[in-house]
């Protein structure tokens, strides 16, 4: 739309392009709101506003002829004629030269940015464009080398070692989500030096063939596999726009949460915009970045539940104010974490007061993707404190390759000398050893050799089948039970002064997440 009204007359105050806009671009009565198309004056208003650092402002100052600051806004309308208006929007002494260079001034901002677009429906005419806007943008350095210019002769001598760079980087990102690619090649036919080019794909997953000739799934997914290299394919001083329409379309769950740690990664030059119907792909950091749509209007979020409303999310009574859940082992943790990190950190406390803090019970580390992938669906961020235990790292680990943790979110109970350690491996052993000794007659202080660096349950089942008393998981959580409740009413003075690391770490966490949205 930038290079057609570049190239249109000039006009006081803006710039008409000479003809109407392909269906490509714009379709009116698609595009603008059915309610308002009965108005003939109607035009749908593209307001934009552009960022200038100082390479850019002085780049402005040598193509434009005229100073400006760091902020460009301009607004593009179209109506049903479908010949877009572009006006320069800049207040000051400065307005009326820049409405007479509006046309420079489209021009400038068109060659300022690479728009690469994804719809829903990702056929394989779709995938190869995106594979083209691509290539096209990590050639334009070889293409303005002298040598390009002199001698197109040497141009697939040149062109090679780039398309090779980015077959690895596509075959390394469609592995992601085809595990049987096993390789993928790129051929280009070249035409003239306006970057006219036809890529042909092919992919390899037991057979090269043409992607055209693919199924619908892997076709729909190269697109999104380029998500990964995008933000290393963008040319020098140009900068990246990658527009996504329902990046979870064909997409299975467990891939839903690999692109959204892609987006989230993607910086540098490269600004995302996406529509979407998943919570997944909230942004929960930064609730003021996501645009609600309703009834033809465009609105900023506020909040977190009005996101949830608009989605038709349901959550649980305990996350609808909840900015941030912690997932424990059980329910005996709860009450006693609660505590102990409003004891650690005392800025907790407004949060855990307000309900922006909730807890989460895997009640078994099996559990533990599926309730990681509950909350990000209520949006809401999890962070994890598990048992360094088989079973701990097991559930952590199925989590990450399901893309749903890093290591990041996650605290284990580690005490230091210990192959595995519980939460309960934290308490001063003077207290564990006085509530056994009274309760089950037990002696916690005199276990053999081999069982001292045991875990606490294994510990507490040998203390309790020395002193001749039963042992089953009944007996093992109301040992634990107990204990959380000496621990959510004592706090912190209940934990080993030299083994507190573990719930530092997670109460810094915590806050840390709580303050980053």
């Amino acid at each position: 739309m930038l290079e057609e009204l570049a190239d249109g007359p000039r006009a006081v105050g803006r710039v008409r392009a000479k003809s109407p806009l392909s269906t490509r671009e714009y379709v009116w009565e698609r595009d603008c709101p059915i309610d308002l198309q009965s108005k003939l004056e109607t035009k749908t208003e593209f307001k934009l506003e552009f960022e200038l650092n100082e390479a850019d402002q002085n780049e402005f100052y040598s193509d434009i002829g005229s100073s400006i600051n760091d902020h460009l806004p301009i607004t593009i309308k179209v109506g049903r004629d479908l010949i877009p208006n572009f006006e320069v929007n800049k207040p000051g002494k400065g307005y009326a030269a820049l409405t007479k260079k509006s046309s420079k001034i489209a021009e400038f901002i068109g060659g300022k940015l690479s728009i690469n677009y994804i719809p829903a429906v990702r056929t394989a005419r779709e995938s190869a464009n995106s594979v083209e806007r691509l290539v096209s943008s990590a050639l334009r350095k070889v293409e303005r080398t002298e040598e390009f210019e002199n001698a197109m002769a040497t141009i697939d001598q040149l062109q090679r070692p780039v398309l090779a760079e980015l077959e690895e980087k596509l075959l390394s990102s469609l592995s992601t989500f085809i595990p049987a690619v096993k390789d993928v090649s790129l051929e280009i036919s070249l035409g003239r030096r306006s970057m006219m080019r036809a890529v042909r794909i092919g992919i390899d997953d037991g057979r090269l063939t043409p992607l055209e000739n693919k199924g619908d799934g892997v076709i729909s997914l190269v697109g999104m596999a380029l998500l990964s290299k995008v933000d290393s394919l963008t040319s020098e001083g140009v900068n990246l726009v990658l527009v996504i329409e329902e990046p979870e379309s064909h997409l299975h769950p467990r891939a839903i949460h690999s692109i959204r740690n892609i987006l989230d990664t993607l910086g540098g030059d490269v600004q995302v915009m996406i529509t979407t119907h998943s919570p997944s792909l909230v942004n929960r950091l930064n609730v003021g970045s996501n645009i609600l749509v309703e009834g033809s209007k465009a609105r900023v979020a506020k909040s977190v539940s009005e996101i949830r409303d608009v989605l038709g999310v349901r959550v649980a009574d305990n996350l609808t104010n909840s900015r941030l859940s912690i997932i424990c082992e059980g329910d005996n943790d709860q009450r006693s974490l609660e505590k102990l990190l409003r004891d650690i950190e005392p800025e907790l406390g407004p949060h855990f007061d307000a309900g922006e803090i909730s807890f989460s019970s895997l009640g078994g580390g099996g559990n533990l993707s599926y309730s990681v992938s509950s909350i990000q669906n209520s949006i809401c961020e999890p962070v994890c404190i598990l048992d360094d235990d088989v079973a701990g790292h097991a559930a952590f680990k199925t989590a990450q390759e399901d893309s749903l943790l890093d290591e990041s979110d996650v605290v284990f109970t580690k005490r230091m000398g210990k192959p595995e350690s519980e939460f309960e491996d934290l308490i001063c052993g003077e207290i564990v050893e006085k509530y056994l000794q009274a309760k089950f007659k037990a002696n916690f202080s005199n276990l053999p050799s081999g069982i001292r660096k045991k875990k606490f349950s294994t510990r507490a089942k040998t203390a309790l089948e020395a002193a001749g008393r039963p042992w089953s998981e009944n007996t093992k959580s109301k040992i634990k039970y107990d204990l959380n409740e000496i621990c959510a009413q004592r706090g912190l003075a209940v934990i080993d002064p030299n083994l507190t690391g573990p719930l530092v770490s997670l109460a810094q966490l915590v806050l840390e997440r709580l303050e980053a949205q």
